[in-house]
């Protein structure tokens, strides 16, 4: 699926693809029929899921592509999962792992 969205080229904003990504998003959370929904991270990301709209999505999981615990083990900044469960109401599976290994050690656990 490839969607072209308009941009101002004298703006570093990321909004036309959050709106339009969050299109997507929608019309596929509006299906009745349940569906895993793998998501990642990121600052266009988090802009699309915030354009998303209340929703009840009882039927459908939201799982994480990628870590959500930040070196600090607070929640990743551009993490979008917790925000879009909220949004949703979806059942979601967070990984509780860094966004980045500190070590070959830690990658490997």
């Amino acid at each position: 699926l490839v969607e072209v969205v308009p941009s101002d080229p004298a703006s570093s904003s990321i909004i036309g693809v959050a709106v339009a990504a969050a299109a997507e998003i929608e019309r596929r959370l509006r299906s009745p029929v349940p569906i895993v929904m793998a998501i990642g991270t990121g600052r266009t990301l988090k802009a699309a899921i915030e354009q998303l709209p209340p929703m009840e999505c009882p039927q459908h999981k939201v799982v994480s592509l990628t870590g959500n615990i930040s070196p600090d083990g607070s929640a990743a900044f551009y993490n979008v999962i917790f925000t879009m469960a909220d949004r949703v109401k979806a059942r979601s599976f967070p990984m509780p792992l860094p966004v980045i290994a500190s070590s070959p050690q830690e990658r490997e656990m």
